[in-house]
């Protein structure tokens, strides 16, 4: 795996949000993956007939890695003390999710509903864990501008969780 690091960190990073690359690099994934393939090769589970069936296995394990619904939902734990309403109704919705692709379509459709394309990289960051200053670096801002559109952003996704337009 450390050889072909950068192929599969490039895969990685692939896989990650547009909106992200710029703060949550590929090294969370990589290292996610290198993980959890040492996990299945130490209790016997990695036995590749072939290279293109390895590549197709760190395929497989990166875009899950990069796409999780529970990454999401633990980022939603900690973030309910801080963001309030906002973040009690997007983990009520990502724990109902029954998929990583569920959670995904979740966040894709909360993005949808967000005029700017500003708008949606701060909610994208702000769901990967960025901090504010990271976020405002990215996106050649300052700290302020970005807790204030958060703050406002915020308040449009209430007011689309009070309405149902997130609930199947």
């Amino acid at each position: 795996m450390m050889i072909n690091e950068a192929a599969i960190r490039g895969l990685a990073r692939s896989k990650l949000f547009a909106a992200t690359q710029g703060v949550v690099d590929s090294e969370e994934v990589f290292a996610s993956v290198v993980r959890r393939l040492d996990r299945l090769a130490t209790r016997g589970g990695v036995r590749p007939r072939s290279e293109a069936e390895l590549w197709a296995l760190v395929r497989t394990v990166t875009t899950n890695t990069a796409i999780e619904k529970n990454r999401l939902v633990v980022r939603a734990r900690a973030m309910v003390d801080n963001e309030g309403v906002y973040a009690r109704e997007l983990l009520v919705r990502l724990e109902a999710c029954a998929t990583d692709d569920e959670a995904m379509l979740l966040v894709h459709r909360m993005a949808l509903f967000l005029s700017e394309a500003v708008e949606r990289q701060i909610l994208f960051l702000m769901l990967r864990g960025a901090s504010f200053p990271a976020i405002a670096t990215a996106l050649r801002s300052t700290e302020s501008a970005v807790r204030k559109r958060w703050s406002r952003l915020k308040v449009t996704l209430e007011e689309r969780f009070e309405h149902g337009y997130f609930d199947d």
